[in-house]
């Protein structure tokens, strides 16, 4: 058996599969374009790319497996009869989990706000009036997080301030 692994990304994938192999087979790695010589006798190629070219020069394959989840770079038209197209799945759910993390993170500002935890400030997006809080010391309850937003919206208003 021969396998092909071209691309960058494909490339970085060639001794982990190699360790789990259990039958014998040839391993070629290179760039996209500079493995297109190396497709006549291959039998599988890994890549995120599949084109033209690696079509007319891959006779002899009989799998093109994709190492990610999207066909963008699959020319689906290439595909000959008995050629099979396989691409990596079941990664949903962590995908889902990253876009939604990074929706908060944005809109949150937790980049500038990590930074100044990192630099010894306390700073939070709900702190509307209260001056950064510094490590060692405290400011009262009422002017900082939750009931400074509060207590400055009533000043703004004009309502009575709750007694504590």
């Amino acid at each position: 058996m021969r396998a092909v692994f071209a691309g960058s990304f494909a490339v970085r994938l060639v001794e982990p599969v190699r360790q789990r192999l259990a039958i014998p087979c040839e391993i070629v790695a290179g760039d996209e374009a500079g493995v297109v010589d190396q497709l006549r006798d291959a039998d599988v190629l890994v890549s995120m790319a599949f084109t033209k070219e690696m079509a007319a020069a891959g006779t002899s394959l009989r799998l093109v497996q994709v190492p990610g989840a999207g066909l963008d770079r699959i020319d689906r038209s290439q595909f000959r009869a008995g050629l099979a197209l396989a691409n990596a799945y079941g990664h949903e759910a962590a995908i889902a989990e990253y876009v939604i993390g990074s929706m908060i993170a944005l809109t949150r500002s937790f980049q500038r706000l990590d930074q100044k935890l990192r630099a010894g400030q306390w700073e939070s997006q709900w702190s509307v009036d209260a001056p950064p809080r510094r490590y060692g010391r405290s400011l009262p309850a009422r002017r900082s997080g939750f009931w400074a937003s509060v207590t400055s919206a009533r000043r703004w208003r004009g309502a009575p301030m709750p007694s504590t």
